[in-house]
Parts: C-alpha cells; structure tokens; sequence
C-alpha cells in the first residue's frame, strides 16, 4: 500500500495541472511603447534593373511608442508609420536612392501573434538620368532581444486539504 500511495498522489497533483489552461492575453503592438531589435531577411528583386537578386540580413531597431513606430533602415531609409493592433501601416514615399531617387508603394509590417517575427513586402520604382525600372522587396524579421510581452506566472498548485475523515482513512491505511 505504501508503494500505491505516492502514485495516487502524483496522479492528483498532476492531472490538475495538466488540465490547467492558461490564457495569455492577446499581444498588441499598438500598447506597447518601447525600443525592440530585429534581424531582418531583405529579399530585393532587382532583375527590371539588371541586378538580379539579392538578400541582405541587417539588423535593425523598430521604435515604438503606442499607435507610431520608427522602423530602422533595411535598404530604403527609415521609415515611420501608424500601429493598428499587429500591423504596421506604412505610407508610400520617395527616397533618394543611389543617382535617383525610388518611389515606394505603401505597405504592411505584419506582425506574428506571439510578437516574435514579422513579414511584409512593397514595390518601388527607380529613376535617374539614364533610365527606369521598377522592383520589389521582401523582409521578413525576427525578434533579437526577446519578446517584450509580459509573462504568465502560474501559481503553484496546492491540492484541497482532505476532510477529517479523509485523514483518518488515510491514517488507518498507513497503520
């Protein structure tokens, strides 16, 4: 009987705690003020221009302070734009690029509901004194310095105190 003791007692302190759900709340972007780092997959599309492909890894910061968030530059400049829940929302604009300037599309920094990585693409159109052509870019980033979602603490689980007569059985079972 001693033997089958621990095991009952392991089964009842176990079972509840794998039957335990926790719920974390839902991460939003848009709540959070603070500095996160990034290391970003930047895939340029460059084959209008002649260049090809190329893929680049910078690591970068992105800003954010509630509803606005400075992302750093990943091959076009800085950009800056307005936070909606996970989804970064930024607007179309022209930077100097090269001997030309590019004109990029509006576009969406999506961001993973766990807060760790992101995606998103836009297209650009180049221009200089010699010509035209037009591209496109993909990032996709993942989170360096961690999430800074807050964490769930789970208290300790403490079974019910047994009844009297749940201790005296108990204490008859141990005689």
């Amino acid at each position: 009987m001693r033997r089958i003791l621990p095991l009952f007692v392991l089964v009842g302190v176990l079972l509840p705690l794998l039957a335990a759900e926790v719920i974390l709340p839902p991460w939003s972007w848009d709540q959070y003020t603070g500095t996160t780092q990034w290391r970003v997959d930047v895939t340029d599309d460059e084959s209008d221009c002649g260049i090809g492909v190329e893929v680049t890894h910078p690591t970068i910061t992105i800003q954010f302070n509630l509803k606005h968030a400075q992302m750093g530059d990943i091959g076009h400049g800085v950009a800056s734009g307005i936070v909606e829940g996970n989804v970064l929302r930024i607007p179309g604009r022209s930077v100097p690029d090269g001997l030309g300037t590019s004109v990029l599309s509006p576009y969406d920094v999506t961001f993973s509901s766990d807060c760790l990585t992101f995606t998103g693409s836009y297209t650009w159109d180049y221009s200089d004194s010699e010509g035209s052509c037009s591209g496109s870019t993909i990032l996709s980033g993942r989170i360096v310095n961690g999430c800074p979602a807050p964490t769930v603490v789970v208290p300790p689980f403490k079974p019910p105190e047994a009844t009297l007569e749940e201790q005296i059985s108990s204490a008859r079972d141990d005689l």
